[in-house]
């Protein structure tokens, strides 16, 4: 009979996705994999983590990519899919042997954060440093933030959090090229006699409206070839009031830009005729181009003059 209490404490805690690795220790391994070939894609409000012992998918060092708070989040929620998962440590050397106390380089996107550790089992003493939709492919740079942390981390351990606080607005641009048969530009090659007869609608989204990713939707400019989003990261899907499919999904802190020659555009381009709607929430993901929407407008803001049915947000 214990024999089988165990088994089944056993089973319930692997379907859990955390594993104890012991009685006395509070350590479990996340759901990840150490192939280099199970590359995971950093995009999305779930929580994803990369380590490496060398560079980026360097494929001659160890590796570990995966899920520390599991596969997914409640859509729109407060709270990671497995809140027993929160802030719970894990251990490099339960990841792959070759890991600590040589993790060289790292990127962690989505919903959370993670602290890193110089000591196994996350002692509050030993911590290094933390992240949030953060990326270092060189943590042996002495010049950057964590140039002392080369080689030193052995455990980590994440929790859910969407960082409210650092969020103070932003924005979706939606952009016409000047005719359907116009050749596209980027507004950087545009000169500014330019950039002010090239039209755009932008809806800006701010700490009031954003709420846990409020809908909104419309229908976008007769014959929009691009989109920029800054400082967030929304959803699109076909047709009003989110009833169709996932048409995209991008965005980070940064600057995010796509075209209708590029695969995100077209997929999203190729339904603007039947209407589209989109939900923006807070940030994920690494921010790797500077917002443009804070010096000046990239293109000129035509709102007032769309007709009502394209202004109706």
């Amino acid at each position: 009979m214990r024999l089988i209490i165990a088994a089944s404490i056993l089973i319930f805690d692997a379907l859990s996705g955390a594993l104890p690795l012991d009685e006395n220790s509070m350590a479990y391994i996340p759901e990840g994999s150490t192939s280099h070939d199970d590359k995971l894609v950093y995009k999305g409000e779930s929580c994803k983590l990369g380590l490496w012992q060398h560079g980026t998918r360097d494929s001659k060092g160890a590796a570990w990519e995966g899920y520390p708070l599991g596969k997914g989040v409640k859509d729109g929620g407060p709270e990671p899919r497995d809140p027993t998962l929160n802030n719970r440590c894990f251990n490099l050397k339960d990841l792959h042997e070759n890991l600590p106390g040589q993790l060289s380089s790292f990127m962690l996107t989505g919903w959370c954060e993670c602290e890193f550790f110089d000591q196994e089992n996350c002692p509050q003493e030993a911590t290094r440093f933390s992240a949030f939709n953060r990326e270092d492919a060189a943590l042996w740079t002495k010049s950057k933030e964590h140039g002392q942390d080369d080689n030193r981390i052995r455990s980590i351990k994440c929790w859910y959090t969407q960082r409210q606080d650092l969020f103070q607005w932003g924005s979706v641009r939606f952009v016409e090229e000047g005719g359907p048969d116009a050749p596209y530009r980027d507004v950087a090659s545009l000169s500014e006699e330019q950039r002010l007869l090239r039209k755009s609608y932008m809806h800006t989204i701010t700490p009031e409206n954003i709420g846990f990713c409020q809908v909104l939707n419309g229908k976008l400019l007769p014959s929009p070839v691009k989109y920029v989003i800054n400082g967030c990261s929304c959803q699109f899907f076909r047709g009003r009031e989110r009833l169709g499919p996932r048409l995209t999904y991008t965005g980070n802190a940064g600057r995010t830009a796509y075209d209708w020659e590029t695969a995100w555009g077209t997929k999203l381009f190729s339904y603007v005729f039947t209407g589209i709607s989109f939900r923006c929430c807070y940030p994920w993901g690494i921010a790797w181009h500077e917002r443009s929407d804070l010096h000046g407008l990239e293109e000129r803001d035509v709102s007032a003059e769309l007709p009502e049915d394209i202004n109706d947000f």
